[in-house]
């Protein structure tokens, strides 16, 4: 982040601060959650819950989303409001951070809930400030990511509920201590699955996703998987954004002629339908295999050592019957847990995903098929 911008976004801060008084009406709840698709789809059960916990006509929902997901959170959640932010553009423009304080800050909020672990003070703490609720839940995060200077001192300032959990949880065990906390009981659901594609069968084809969510690095080689999946003998929509169009260029030739690019060219609704209607779905440590596996459609992920237990493997325990646990493939290392501070090589693919074979992810396909 330029020097510039850190200035200008810390004087913002302190001039949110000066002016922040509580207030707003307490059924009027925001609940803000702007991390990836993968951590939406890890949320979207528990935030399933919350109708049920605020129901209509006594509370008023609304979901300060992320806007690369809002729409698909929009048909799935039954909330009564939607704010899609475009991070980006929140974090470097002042103008627009301005112009999206304001609408919430004229919103009337008086409970803001933060399920998000490892939030960001110049983000939700910031927009927790613009909201000025009168009371505030938020997980109480320790160590250096929060809580150093600024950060620790928002907590306080902006929630008067802080329950705690280890960080080392898996993200859906962090979801359900939040939920806990607020008053839910009862099991956790199973999201209704969206309706499929009219160009794509229910159940006749796969789907790659050859990105990754943690960088270039964190990729198995895009090649790899058109061997891996030779002879399959189904249409491949080989997905991800527009920013992965290269690897999933390279990963759509090496599947052959059933393979279908499609960089940039879904909407977040339809990407979620895509994956929620498919036979199987493989890729890399990304959203999309959370998601699939929340509707039941069997996964293959490739997966690193950086961060162990944080989203594979899953704890079976309270997600039985919700969810269809991902299988994953991963180059067995000691150095497992170094939060992708590698220091194996300084280049090239990170050595645990490397590590990894055509035959053994080859091996799991077909077996998962079968």
């Amino acid at each position: 982040m330029r020097s510039g911008l850190k200035i200008a976004l810390a004087w913002d801060m302190f001039r949110a601060r000066s002016t922040f008084r509580r207030g707003g009406d307490p059924c009027n709840i925001l609940i803000v959650r702007l991390d990836g698709f993968g951590d939406f789809a890890l949320y979207l059960p528990y935030a399933l819950t919350l109708r049920g916990l605020y129901p209509s006509g006594k509370y008023r929902l609304t979901l300060c989303a992320n806007s690369a997901w809002c729409d698909a959170a929009e048909k799935l959640l039954p909330f009564d409001g939607f704010m899609p932010l475009d991070v980006r553009r929140y974090m470097n423009e002042m103008a627009y951070r301005s112009e999206t304080n304001g609408r919430i800050a004229s919103g009337g909020y008086g409970t803001i809930l933060q399920p998000r672990y490892f939030r960001e003070p110049l983000l939700e703490d910031r927009i927790a400030l613009a909201a000025g609720a009168a009371s505030g839940v938020a997980f109480k995060v320790g160590g250096a990511h929060l809580h150093s200077g600024c950060g620790g001192y928002l907590e306080k300032l902006l929630y008067d509920r802080r329950p705690v959990c280890p960080p080392e949880w898996h993200e859906s065990c962090k979801n359900l201590s939040f939920s806990r906390a607020l008053g839910v009981s009862g099991d956790v659901p199973r999201p209704e699955p969206p309706p499929p594609l009219s160009e794509w069968e229910k159940g006749g084809y796969i789907v790659l996703l050859p990105g990754s969510g943690k960088g270039a690095r964190a990729a198995w080689p895009p090649e790899r998987w058109g061997k891996a999946l030779a002879g399959i003998g189904l249409r491949c929509a080989v997905a991800g954004t527009a920013d992965e169009a290269a690897p999933i260029s390279a990963a759509a030739e090496g599947a052959g002629a059933l393979a279908v690019p499609l960089a940039g060219k879904l909407s977040a609704w339809e990407f979620a339908r895509l994956l929620a209607n498919a036979r199987l779905v493989v890729g890399n440590d990304t959203g999309g295999i959370h998601f699939a596996a929340y509707f039941g459609v069997p996964t293959l992920a490739v997966t690193g050592g950086g961060h162990p237990g944080c989203y594979y493997p899953y704890p079976a325990e309270h997600l039985s019957g919700v969810v269809r646990v991902p299988r994953t493939v991963g180059g067995d290392m000691p150095c497992s847990g170094c939060a992708w501070r590698c220091t194996q090589s300084s280049s090239g693919v990170y050595p645990c995903i490397d590590a990894v074979s055509v035959e053994a992810v080859a091996a799991e396909i077909a077996g998962l098929l079968r």
